[in-house]
């Protein structure tokens, strides 16, 4: 084909490294003036002159979520899977200015199976319950919980879902 067309640049683009790099070899041998190697990102000018790299851009896998365009890296795939794969928990605790627990914990359970239910509330229950203001910090209170309800909702059922807590000092 190289010979046929007789392109000026070869600019391989599918593959390894190494099969990129093996491509320009080969299109140098059958010579072709240019061969360039590019990588992910790299911003490639092709003419006037010789090509050469010029600048960066961001790469990598995209999504499209409803009208936005997200990248792979954001997470919010991850975590959707997590989601459609073991449900939510979220739990709010109320606390006074002073720390004390002041109302029951709202506890909300999203695509987790009814029997688990009971498990997971019985858990939160007894981590508030062992709460000392006067030991903890809040932030010591909303992780014991978290592990609480995820720990429950695992030995229960076998999966741990997205807990999420939240706590609300009135």
């Amino acid at each position: 084909m190289y010979r046929w067309t007789r392109p000026q640049i070869a600019v391989p683009v599918h593959g390894e490294l190494r099969h990129m790099t093996a491509h320009a070899r080969l299109a140098r041998s059958l010579q072709v003036p240019q061969a360039v190697n590019v990588e992910n990102g790299q911003m490639l000018r092709l003419a006037p002159g010789r090509a050469r790299i010029i600048d960066e851009t961001p790469s990598g896998r995209i999504h499209l979520d409803g009208q936005v365009l997200i990248s792979e890296g954001a997470g919010l795939t991850r975590m959707r899977r997590a989601l459609s794969f073991a449900g939510m928990i979220a739990i709010t605790l109320v606390l006074d200015g002073k720390g004390r627990v002041v109302a029951d914990p709202a506890i909300v359970l999203e695509g987790i199976p009814e029997p688990v239910h009971d498990a997971v509330r019985e858990a939160v229950e007894g981590a508030v319950k062992r709460y000392d203001p006067r030991r903890g910090a809040e932030e010591k209170l909303r992780e014991t919980v978290r592990r609480a309800a995820s720990g429950a909702a695992d030995d229960a059922w076998g999966k741990k879902p997205v807990t999420r807590v939240e706590v609300v000092v009135v």
